[in-house]
């Protein structure tokens, strides 16, 4: 049997309260590997593409990244320093 990861989503509603419900998600390679499909396919390889070994990936522009594609594949995250090593 296969886990797959839960978010925690909360929000909050003026007539009901806190509202609380799990999502499922996709790991973080399959996002990742998404994000790296989809900026080819939009012509933002000029962005984060993969190297040529197809093996690992570059982010080019890291304001950029971090201000338009991040928060797109990422919900939660805004920091492009989760992706540095």
């Amino acid at each position: 049997m296969r886990y797959r990861p839960l978010t925690l989503e909360m929000s909050i509603d003026q007539s009901n309260g806190i509202e609380c419900n799990w999502r499922d998600v996709d790991p973080f390679p399959v996002i990742l590997h998404r994000m790296l499909g989809d900026m080819a396919k939009e012509g933002n390889e000029h962005i984060i593409s993969w190297n040529s070994d197809g093996k690992s990936f570059t982010i080019y522009d890291s304001k950029e990244f971090a201000e338009k594609i991040l928060t797109r594949y990422f919900k939660n995250q805004t920091r492009y320093k989760s992706f540095q090593v």
